[in-house]
């Protein structure tokens, strides 16, 4: 029980600022973009930075509820938690126009994801429901941000503009990891409801994600290349470990006394945002404004 209270003490006393970080996207080529382009995990970023574009639609669940929360520290920080998801979802539409000059098209399946997450999914479950998955997937991105922060050996290769959106998306998800579930906790989510919300997220992102990745996959040719399935078997199992992350941190989620900050990762998201205070940042744009 300590340390849950310990957990507690500490998510009330963060303060989360949004942060103006703009990427200069027309310097970035459309080749070579994650430097493995051959690989898995290129077509996987690809993915996860067109999937990112949605995140106005969070953005709208989570700010319906926000008059409900009488805590004024957490009420503080889900508007800076409004705030960074806001960012995060310009930066990733700006983005798309490096999708664009890879040759990729996604028009047409971005619209079915939609229609099924944001449609009949979404009417389904229903407002408060849709609150609580959001802090599913917070975890979700949590663990992406972990996977990625903790093996930079990923990203070395990569374009510096498209890398430093990852990375600051990743770390600002460390950051702000606990700020929706306890949101979710003070308006009554309880165990059942977490873990039933928690699966829906974990399995409907990883869909999505996946079904993004394989798209890509076949638009560069790789559908029939041996490395795509080589390089997939190790961003699952061995360099990324996506496999491993996924199921340790569902693990986590489904634990009765679970708290985001009981697992202690700002050490891999601090780095990335004392770099960000840096004016000679390699492709972002201090004086620019979001």
């Amino acid at each position: 029980m300590t340390g849950i209270v310990e957990s507690l003490r500490s998510s009330g006393e963060r303060t989360i600022a949004r942060r103006r970080v703009a990427p200069d996207f027309a310097a970035t080529s459309g080749s070579h973009v994650w430097g493995r382009e051959d690989c898995f995990q290129a077509d996987f970023c690809n993915a996860y930075t067109l999937l990112l574009t949605e995140e106005s639609q969070f953005v709208r669940i989570v700010s319906r509820h926000l008059a409900a929360v009488q805590d004024e520290t957490l009420r503080a920080q889900v508007k800076g938690w409004l705030a960074q998801e806001t960012s995060h979802g310009i930066q990733h539409t700006r983005a798309q126009q490096v999708l664009v000059r890879q040759g990729l098209r996604y028009e047409t399946l971005l619209k079915v994801l939609r229609i099924i997450d944001f449609g009949v999914f979404a009417r389904l479950l229903g407002s408060r429901l849709l609150l609580y998955v959001v802090a599913g997937l917070e975890h979700f991105n949590t663990l992406l941000g972990e996977m990625f922060l903790a093996h930079p050996a990923c990203m070395r290769d990569a374009d510096e503009r498209m890398a430093m959106l990852l990375r600051w998306h990743f770390a600002e998800e460390i950051e702000h990891r606990a700020v929706i579930h306890d949101m979710a906790t003070h308006l009554g989510m309880g165990y059942v409801a977490r873990l039933f919300t928690g699966l829906l997220a974990f399995f409907f992102y990883a869909s999505n994600l996946f079904v993004l990745a394989w798209a890509f996959a076949i638009q560069r040719g790789g559908l029939l290349q041996l490395s795509t399935y080589r390089s997939a078997a190790r961003f699952l199992f061995v360099d990324e470990r996506f496999v491993q992350y996924f199921f340790g941190y569902l693990w986590e989620y489904s634990r009765l006394r679970f708290h985001p900050l009981n697992r202690r990762t700002d050490g891999l998201a601090e780095p990335v945002l004392a770099g960000l205070a840096e004016p000679a940042l390699a492709g972002v744009d201090p004086a620019r404004t979001l």
